[in-house]
């Protein structure tokens, strides 16, 4: 081998030990890589107990049946608003709780060709709820029993009847939680109730309630 080639060799040798320690103390310069980052899914809990307060408005398209008459319509609206108490457990994101709610109802349904009206001024339910949690919102169905108080009121012999009617309750709603303890609602009930009879001193009215309608928002407070 020529002495020429001998110092072609010591020359790249030397540029690459060279350029090895710089890169050695290039690095040994830099900060540490920083670690990965962890990603995590935010999911809100909506397990617990919660209280809260319900206000919306109602409708009522209902038949009865009154002597020597074939089932006339009678129907009506009005506002409600109560309270309500319920529970949640939640398992990933599923939810599946309890809920009981009174309200004060002004619905209120006319028939004046037949002389008659009825008011409805309590509700009550009781009623399971199944949803699934998308982090700070929940979409849910429910349903349970309810009970309704109901006056018929006869106006020619001027004479009322109250009587509780009890039946099913369904329906479904959204729910988006504000903070850890605010929530709110927006929500739609269907119902209906078996039939009763009124007895008058001109007759007997045979009645129920077949559709109720409720559309209402809430506010609660998850404890």
């Amino acid at each position: 081998m020529s002495r020429t080639t001998n110092n072609l060799i010591a020359s790249v040798l030397g540029c690459a030990a060279l350029l090895a320690g710089a890169k050695i103390a290039l690095a040994a310069d830099l900060p540490p890589p920083p670690p990965p980052m962890e990603i995590r899914q935010s999911t809100y809990d909506w397990g617990g107990v919660y209280v809260g307060g319900l206000i919306g408005v109602g409708s009522v398209d209902n038949a009865y049946i009154p002597i020597g008459v074939a089932d006339p319509e009678i129907s009506g609206s009005g506002l409600v608003a109560g309270g309500m108490i319920g529970y949640n457990y939640q398992y990933d994101n599923f939810v599946i709780g309890a809920e009981a709610d009174a309200m004060y109802t002004d619905i209120h349904n006319r028939n004046s060709a037949d002389g008659v009206d009825q008011k409805f001024s309590s509700l009550y339910t009781m009623r399971a709820r199944l949803g699934y949690a998308h982090d700070n919102t929940l979409f849910y169905g429910t349903a349970g029993i309810g009970f309704i108080r109901s006056r018929f009121h006869i106006m020619p012999a001027d004479e009322s009847i109250s009587k509780t009617h009890m039946g099913y309750v369904v329906g479904g709603g959204i729910e988006h939680a504000f903070s850890p303890n605010i929530t709110a609602r927006a929500e739609y009930l269907y119902g209906s109730f078996n039939k009763k009879n009124y007895v008058y001193t001109v007759g007997t009215v045979h009645t129920g309630l077949d559709n109720l309608h409720i559309a209402r928002a809430g506010v609660a407070y998850k404890f």
